[in-house]
């Protein structure tokens, strides 16, 4: 049976792969208000090859639900019921080997669930610092380190002898490595974020009770650096490793409006770039959600709405930008979605290594639905029919648009700016030899834009003659 198993599982994977190969921008509706049981969508984490998603049930106090899905979005191995004592769910991450499911119990208990890649249960569920209430003010935040071969766990204990801020490793197999509390005051701190660097160094943001961003350095020896980077007060605060360097996002109220403001600091707590202005909403209110770090650029969910407490005008936002804050492109999470777009998610989203993808959910008065999102960056490349051109012979150029939301439209340049053709193929014929540059800017139905460009050589060729 065992055997069977995993040549299913193996299945499902190169599935799931070869799903990948075609990276197409969408929403599917997995879960409404008319569903039995209607499942609503948590955390996600991705394993490589599928998407693991961890769902509460609607009206149903206690459950938690697993299901499994390629990166297609289509559904790998069906919901199936995992706990039934979960107050809230905190987090779900991927180790390399398996999911690590968090989770807060009805007796105020943090437990570790184990998942194998296909959510089958890896043992019973696992009670992390079960000497430590979990308050209901609590915050917790949970990341997986790989250079530290450990669950790296921050919390910040609201009440209680242990007031304040503790940082825990704990092995995969929920084997606990160490737990020790940061050096600062016992008062009020809030708005926790957690992000781990490729090499282990452990970066905790929360606002202490001065209303100062704070940032603790951790290695797993030696004691916690403790410091302000930032007196501008704020909340929703994100963050995220990108090489040596945090980065961290956070919304501040403006006057009668918020904006989101980022800043940079490096692991020797140096800043390296101010708490300074990022975006600003289209309305009254704007915050961001989460943020991540891969293939070598930021991405942030975030929430812009014209009024906070309506729940029809918020809109779900994915922007994605570099470290020298130039913008890739700022568009509906769901894309081409209209009724996913107003779903949203405060848990990480992911990168698959060809997406973004992310589990969101639509709470309003007439309807509860659930969907997964898939968001596939526009790319595009240019070829050309052939790698040499000749003086006064035709070269055709095609445009080849990947990812975004078709439809594309197109823009190419050849040297004289003024002179644009908006086709997807363009044939162009050169008089002199020499080494030219064709520009190709692609632009898609939600607005994100991508610029390339293609040289090609044109030479002399001599003809052989061909004797008789």
């Amino acid at each position: 049976m065992g055997a069977i198993r995993a040549t299913a599982a193996a299945v499902l994977i190169l599935t799931a792969v070869a799903a990948a190969a075609d990276c197409v921008t969408t929403a599917r509706l997995i879960s409404t208000r008319a569903s039995n049981p209607n499942l609503v969508t948590g955390p996600v984490a991705w394993s490589g090859s599928v998407l693991g998603v961890a769902k509460t049930q609607d009206g149903v106090s206690n459950t938690i639900w697993f299901a499994v899905y390629g990166e297609d979005l289509q559904t790998l191995v069906g919901d199936r019921l995992i706990a039934s004592d979960s107050r809230e769910i905190t987090d779900l991450v991927w180790t390399g080997t398996e999911f690590g499911l968090f989770y807060r119990t009805n007796n105020q208990r943090l437990h570790l669930q184990r998942l194998s890649m296909m959510g089958d249960l890896l043992g019973a569920p696992i009670a992390i610092t079960p000497g430590r209430t979990v308050y209901t003010g609590d915050e917790i935040a949970v990341e997986w380190s790989s250079a530290l071969d450990a669950y790296v766990i921050a919390r910040i204990i609201s009440q209680g002898s242990f007031k304040g801020p503790w940082i825990t490793l704990v092995n995969h197999d929920g084997v606990h490595r160490s737990d020790r509390t940061l050096p600062v005051f016992a008062s009020p701190q809030s708005n926790l974020s957690l992000a781990v660097t490729d090499t282990g160094v452990i970066g905790m943001f929360f606002i202490n009770l001065n209303g100062s961003l704070s940032y603790a350095r951790i290695e797993e020896s030696g004691p916690p650096d403790v410091r302000a980077v930032s007196q501008v007060p704020g909340d929703f605060i994100e963050s995220a490793a990108l090489g040596n360097k945090f980065v961290v996002v956070h919304s501040v109220a403006n006057g009668p409006i918020t904006e989101i403001r980022w800043l940079v600091v490096d692991t020797s707590h140096q800043v390296i770039r101010a708490d300074e202005l990022l975006l600003e909403g289209s309305g009254d209110n704007i915050w961001p959600l989460s943020l991540v770090s891969a293939n070598g650029e930021l991405a942030m969910a975030y929430v812009d709405a014209p009024d906070n407490e309506d729940l029809f005008d918020k809109t779900y936002r994915l922007r994605r930008f570099i470290l020298d804050g130039t913008v890739l492109t700022d568009t509906r999470f769901a894309a081409a979605d209209i009724g996913a777009a107003r779903a949203e998610s405060a848990y990480d989203f992911v990168w698959s290594g060809t997406s973004y993808l992310q589990a969101a959910f639509r709470n309003s008065p007439d309807r509860l639905n659930s969907y997964l999102l898939r968001f596939c960056p526009l790319s595009a490349e240019i070829t050309a029919d052939r790698a040499v051109g000749r003086p006064g012979e035709p070269i055709v150029f095609t445009a080849v648009p990947e990812g975004g939301v078709p439809s594309y439209s197109y823009a190419w340049t050849f040297g004289d700016p003024e002179r644009v053709f908006r086709t997807q193929v363009v044939s162009r014929t050169y008089d002199r030899t020499g080494t030219y540059t064709a520009t190709l800017t692609v632009t898609d139905t939600a607005g994100a834009t991508i610029t390339t460009t293609y040289t090609i050589n044109v030479v002399n060729v001599k003809r052989r003659s061909v004797r008789p």
